[in-house]
């Protein structure tokens, strides 16, 4: 790695940090209001800061994340309480920059980069640890995009579907490849690890 591409990483674990106490400083200010404020604003007082993302898409990107951690009220004190740790913690604020670029980049699709916003959300709310938003991250990044509207429709009639076929559906395949589903005869049943991550990333959004 040459040095202009590490100073190009760093810029941009700069950027998400940024972003991420942009939307926690309103929260403490204003946490009823989080939720209506502007997305569109917040990416850029972030992109005032640094110009290390150029191009349209990485900048959706972004402004999908942030429009997923906005959707999730916030409590005040959870926020008092990541801040503290962030701050505090050298180890944890960088694995945590690292953690949220990464994640960011990799989805394509814009929904799951929502997701991905309502997960760090539920964290920073204590709703589950670190390492579950890592492994229900992982999760997401296995899961077809199409399977997130499924896993909804399976969420009114409790996680799970009685009938049976030679072949699997497709939108079964999708949570099964995401580790997330599994077919017993002629039930099909979300795992638990499903069930959470459609409670703390998904829900929010419908």
């Amino acid at each position: 790695m040459n040095k202009k591409e590490v100073e190009a990483i760093e810029s941009a674990l700069n950027t998400t940090k940024e972003l991420m106490e942009i939307v926690l400083d309103s929260a403490i200010q204003q946490p009823e209001l989080v939720e209506k404020i502007p997305v569109v604003n917040l990416v850029k007082a972030g992109y005032d800061i640094t110009q290390a993302i150029k191009d349209n898409s990485r900048r959706k990107k972004f402004r999908l994340f942030l429009d997923g951690f906005n959707v999730v009220r916030l409590g005040e004190e959870n926020v008092m309480k990541f801040k503290q740790r962030y701050y505090e913690d050298p180890d944890f604020k960088e694995d945590f920059d690292e953690f949220v670029l990464e994640q960011i980049e990799s989805h394509e699709r814009g929904i799951k980069n929502k997701v991905l916003g309502c997960l760090v959300a539920s964290y920073v709310n204590e709703n589950i640890n670190y390492q579950t938003l890592q492994s229900l991250s992982y999760c997401l990044s296995r899961l077809h995009p199409e399977g997130i509207q499924h896993l909804h429709n399976l969420s009114k009639h409790d996680f799970y579907i009685q009938g049976g076929a030679n072949e699997l559906p497709d939108e079964e395949t999708f949570l099964i490849g995401a580790g997330i589903g599994y077919r017993n005869g002629t039930k099909f049943t979300v795992t638990a690890k499903g069930m959470l991550l459609y409670n703390t990333g998904i829900a929010p959004l419908f």
